[in-house]
């Protein structure tokens, strides 16, 4: 399957690993006013929420494919806040499951007047299809269908295809004319943003195709693991502007002009602070998940998404393209620093997809011959496959590949980036570790390129793969790689992050740094390589009863591991950063 946006959560079940190494919860002016329990409720089967008026509709999530193959969108009644009440259900196409993507509006255009609920469409079985689906929710008691699974149906050759997956969308009426935005999971860093008008909501059309390849302003700095794709997106007219916001993971957070939607127009994107302001680490951790304008539209709120608390240094030993990689951790996989050596190391094969569909690629552990004390198997996964005719099946989950390398009886894998993920060979290293269930063996991720080089490959990026793998570029399951390193250092979690709307800086970054504390300073000069283990703050700057609070009840130390150590002493520092 991500990265795209997709693979980014492949279900955001435990996708940050157990509850070790998180700060305890805490809420400030939350009361919890009613709850419900949908039907069929299960770990993880609700994925996102939209609302309209007396009405929520809940996005039914890829479990929701285990009981009868397909997802769709609870209805749920919250006229009485205290008593929410499901009244109904949408389903989606058989083998398909809504993710990111519910958003009810009200439209009225000379084509159609009333209210409309906007669903994503992505895969989990046979017969699935992608795209975006639209719903008649004026009486949301009975749901009628107006168009489903529209949208981008011709690959970067021009040929026709099934229509894309698509991880979210937002819709919005400008004047007289009605659209709908959709991140595209299939061309990731590329043209994942696709934007349709539905002013006849019947019959919507495509009239855009664009992304990070259109923005090359946007291109650098990156954050760590190069991993670029449009995540979300919301629009808003901010002044005379309708600006359309994406959270575009390690590029950070896009504008677009969108008063003609046809034709957008690059604004201007935020970057994130390098060093890190907390742990010292370069590049940034990155991963732009999610933001939203204020209500007035002068600032924007934008979070990020953490899959691992841990930096990686991951090299090859033997061979000949040895030497240091970009990587990072999977955060459900078993941690490498809780190993008896903290480090995973050991002699790799190459193991094909790693799919349910390819259990007949996955050579045995013993093909690698006697290990040294200390070592693992370790056996060599690609992300995917997406776009690769030469493997139809649906692509699977991280934790998939994973789960059968348990099975087959390998103690690590590596997974690397495919040519989408590469963005066609701009990005070679760029690296996902998406979300997942828990593992009991450690797992990392690579780039594109050093996949390549451990097999002493000529790398290769064309999207889609070419059929029958002319000039034998890709490594063939079997294949025996070097010996390779890979361990861990605690950097933190993610970030909240207040941005100025108009120039996408942090303007309270250095106020709210505040006084060095000196025993730290003292630390820190002793060892110039310790960091203070806190996360920063972000606050509005308007809100100094908020500050205030913070500065009462900041977060936590922790150890290397993660783990929480006592409170801090009073007088250590709030802390913020970019």
């Amino acid at each position: 399957m991500i990265d795209s946006a997709r693979e980014s959560d492949p279900v955001h079940l435990d996708q940050h690993g157990g509850t070790g190494g998180h700060l305890p919860p805490t809420s400030h002016n939350v009361q919890l006013v009613g709850k419900l329990r949908v039907h069929d409720a299960a770990r993880g089967i609700v994925a996102d929420v939209g609302e309209l008026g007396n009405f929520a509709y809940l996005a039914q999530f890829s479990p929701g494919c285990t009981a009868d193959g397909a997802g769709g969108a609870y209805v749920v009644d919250i006229a009485d806040p205290a008593n929410p009440r499901e009244v109904g259900f949408i389903p989606a196409h058989q083998g398909s499951f809504v993710g990111e993507g519910v958003h009810a509006i009200h439209i009225d255009t000379p084509s159609f007047a009333g209210d409309i609920l906007a669903l994503n469409n992505e895969i989990c079985g046979a017969g699935g299809l992608g795209g975006v689906s639209l719903w008649d929710i004026t009486n949301p008691l009975a749901p009628v269908a107006l168009a489903q699974n529209f949208g981008d149906t011709t690959d970067a050759l021009g040929n026709t295809i099934p229509v894309r997956q698509y991880h979210s969308v937002f819709a919005w009426q400008q004047d007289g004319r009605a659209f709908v935005v959709a991140s595209d999971d299939e061309e990731q860093a590329q043209t994942d943003v696709d934007i349709m008008e539905i002013t006849d909501p019947r019959n919507p059309k495509l009239i855009a195709e664009t992304g990070l390849r259109d923005w090359p302003a946007a291109k650098a700095p990156l954050a760590n693991g190069d991993t670029v794709f449009n995540h979300d997106m919301v629009v808003r007219k901010i002044g005379s502007t309708w600006t359309m916001l994406s959270s575009y993971w390690d590029t950070g957070y896009v504008k677009r002009n969108v008063n003609d939607p046809a034709h957008p127009k690059f604004i201007n994107d935020s970057d994130f602070t390098d060093p890190d302001p907390i742990s010292g680490f370069s590049p940034p951790e990155g991963n732009g998940h999610y933001a939203e304008f204020d209500r007035k539209g002068r600032f924007i709120i934008g979070t990020d998404e953490d899959f691992s608390p841990f930096r990686t240094a991951f090299q090859l030993t033997t061979g000949p393209n040895a030497g240091p990689s970009p990587a990072g951790e999977f955060g459900w996989s078993k941690p490498i620093a809780t190993l008896p050596d903290q480090k995973l190391n050991g002699p790799t094969v190459f193991g094909g997809y790693g799919c349910n569909d390819d259990l007949a690629d996955i050579p045995p552990p013993s093909v690698l011959g006697p290990l040294a004390p200390g070592e693992e198997a370790i056996v060599i996964f690609q992300r995917g496959p997406v776009q690769d005719p030469n493997h139809p099946h649906a692509a699977c989950r991280f934790d998939e590949k994973v789960q059968n390398a348990v099975d087959k009886g390998y103690g690590g894998v590596i997974i690397a980036n495919h040519h989408s993920g590469a963005g066609g060979g701009d990005f070679p290293d760029a690296f996902t570790c998406g979300g997942g269930d828990p593992r009991p063996i450690p797992a990392i991720c690579i780039g594109h390129r050093a996949f390549h080089l451990m097999f002493n490959r000529t790398p290769g990026y064309t999207i889609p793969y070419p059929v029958g793998d002319p000039g034998d570029l890709e490594p063939n399951p079997g294949d025996l790689g070097p010996k390779v390193a890979a361990e861990t250092k605690f950097d933190g979690w993610g970030y909240i992050h207040l941005f100025d709307a108009s120039t996408l800086r942090e303007p309270g970054r250095q106020r709210l740094l505040g006084r060095a504390d000196p025993q730290d300073r003292r630390r820190r000069a002793a060892d110039p390589g310790q960091r203070p283990r806190q996360r920063p703050v972000r606050l509005p700057l308007h809100r100094p009863a908020a500050i205030a609070r913070a500065r009462r009840d900041r977060g936590l130390t922790h150890d290397s591991d993660g783990r929480p150590r006592a409170r801090p002493k009073a007088g250590y520092p709030l802390t913020g950063g970019a």
